[in-house]
């Protein structure tokens, strides 16, 4: 499994959808995946934020492992912007798989165009850098701040786990895309709860909206 894991992280390229060189049961396997190893991560994170039950918006959620996991252990309701729609079919393949259908709803558009109907409790993602910016050394735009603003409750959580995505260098191993991501948060208002490196080479960024 590892050789093969691997080999499907090659696939990949920046700027590329996620299903990008992959086949159907490649697509399959790096759900499971992730899944998986993110397992203790994501429990670890309904359990500090005492997150059960709540409201969960995930940008970017490529083939939904976390969307999933959230929906399934967390008895969350979630919405997915994914606009790979090759991703998105997987996604929903497992969303019936774990029978999270009334939990799990997926939006497949860029994250620009989609209307909240209602503000979030949590807005996660698992690849910042695919979605905020191209370049994480440069700054996180107006546009980002303004659209975490307008999903967002008051009092609400941004998580995000930062590993890089499809990007051809670890965001681990910028600490200028971590400070600008602090400094931008901060200049709306947010406050940072946590930031620790976690196992299989990512980090767990948490801040939350201050409530006016």
């Amino acid at each position: 499994m590892k050789q093969f894991f691997s080999y499907i992280l090659n696939k990949i390229e920046y700027g590329k959808p996620i299903s990008h060189g992959m086949d159907t049961y490649e697509m399959k396997q790096y759900f499971e995946k992730r899944y998986n190893e993110r397992f203790e991560m994501n429990k670890n994170l309904l359990e500090k934020y005492n997150l059960y039950g709540k409201t969960l918006l995930d940008i970017c959620s490529g083939f939904g492992q976390d969307s999933v996991f959230f929906a399934k252990h967390g008895n969350m309701i979630v919405d997915s912007i994914e606009k790979d729609w090759k991703a998105t079919a997987i996604h929903q393949d497992f969303i019936e798989k774990y029978d999270v259908i009334d939990k799990n709803k997926i939006f497949c558009c860029d994250m620009f165009k989609f209307v909240p109907i209602e503000e979030y409790d949590v807005v996660y993602t698992s690849s910042p850098s695919n979605w905020m910016h191209g370049n994480p050394d440069k700054v996180i735009p107006d546009k980002w701040l303004n659209f975490l603003k307008l999903v967002l409750k008051p009092d609400g959580f941004f998580i995000a786990r930062l590993y890089g995505g499809n990007y051809t260098s670890l965001v681990i191993r910028s600490d200028t895309f971590i400070k600008l991501l602090k400094e931008r948060l901060e200049s709306i208002d947010f406050s940072l709860l946590d930031y620790q490196p976690e196992k299989f080479a990512s980090t767990i960024f948490v801040a939350r909206r201050n409530k006016k």
